[in-house]
């Protein structure tokens, strides 16, 4: 694998989170948390998921897209957070941190 194939996967992963980041508040901005909460896969694996997505990331930017990989990480990062709190049934908490989420640049 070429320098330029790991820089346009790297681009890649870090479009899918973002992508996915993107969905779960639109989805989060239009449906209640009752709806939120039997969603199939949940929230918690999406999350789970990002987790994994970021894990492969951080080992292939290595120094180069550092801020990407660290980026990448805080959209994962809300989407647990916002996961948590669908699991708790908190409202409230689900509003925050879809304000957070959808304070961020999607950039």
């Amino acid at each position: 694998m070429t320098q330029t194939d790991i820089e346009e996967l790297v681009e890649d992963l870090y479009s899918r989170i973002l992508h996915t980041a993107n969905l779960v508040l639109r989805n989060c901005s239009t449906f209640h948390i009752t709806i939120l909460q039997k969603e199939n896969p949940s929230y918690g694996e999406i999350a789970e998921q990002l987790e994994k997505l970021c894990a492969i990331l951080e080992l292939l930017a290595g120094d180069s897209a550092e801020m990407t990989a660290q980026k990448a990480r805080d959209y994962a990062l809300h989407v647990k957070q916002i996961a948590d709190a669908i699991v708790e049934g908190d409202e409230e908490e689900l509003k925050e941190q879809v304000e957070q989420l959808n304070r961020r640049s999607f950039i």
